[in-house]
């Protein structure tokens, strides 16, 4: 059990910032200049950054925003908690593809498949960096 100390509530809106600014531009770069079709792992690059983005950034509204007040770090519940936000944003992200009419390649079922695992991959890695002592104390 790990107990929030208050000090690096900043430090990690910072920290999220500049992730979303790196995978805007990522991303940005990336359909500008083709990358996502010349280079196939580009897209598997985006997908673990914003797994990493969406996992701290729930870690940061459960923990850190007083929006909720759970002032007590279980790091299972924190998973969890972590791994049903990422899965439904990258989900709803899958289903906005397919509503939106982005042309489906072949491999499509495969490269979601991918994608999902890079989300959630993001978001462990996320969940692993907020339970570090740079943000909670024991």
């Amino acid at each position: 059990m790990i107990y929030y100390n208050g000090m690096n509530r900043q430090h990690v809106l910072y920290l999220l910032f500049i992730l979303l600014v790196l995978i805007a531009s990522l991303h940005f770069i990336g359909q500008e200049r083709y990358w996502y079709w010349i280079f196939w792992w580009f897209d598997l690059v985006t997908h673990f950054l914003f797994g990493l983005w969406v996992g701290i950034f729930a870690l940061w509204i459960l923990f850190l925003s007083r929006y909720v007040g759970v002032r007590t770090f279980h790091p299972f519940r924190a998973f969890i908690f972590t791994l049903i936000a990422v899965l439904s944003v990258g989900i709803g992200w899958e289903v906005f593809e397919v509503w939106a009419g982005i042309p489906i390649k072949d491999g499509h079922t495969l490269d979601t498949v991918f994608d999902i695992l890079m989300d959630i991959s993001g978001a462990s890695i996320g969940c692993v960096f907020f339970n570090s002592s740079w943000i909670l104390k024991k």
